[in-house]
């Protein structure tokens, strides 16, 4: 809500105590969460002008994504 808000600054803190809360493995056992939350962290960050942490989760997205499909929003972004 906070992202929606235009209130980019709480959203990214907000997103990234979330992925903190996930386990190690959330990739593997929480795919669809872990990749939600992966570019909603990469898109407070951009908005942030937090570019270079932006990157890093675009980057991460792209290597853990199982499809294409899943890949594109990231490669967007990074474009």
């Amino acid at each position: 809500k906070a992202l929606d808000g235009c209130d980019h600054e709480t959203a990214y803190s907000y997103l990234c105590a979330a992925l903190s809360l996930l386990p190690k493995d959330h990739w593997e056992n929480h795919y669809e969460l872990s990749l939600r939350l992966g570019f909603l962290i990469a898109s407070a960050a951009n908005s942030t002008c937090r570019y270079d942490e932006a990157i890093i989760v675009l980057r991460r997205i792209i290597e853990k994504a199982r499809c294409l499909d899943d890949q594109l929003p990231s490669y967007i972004l990074l474009s």
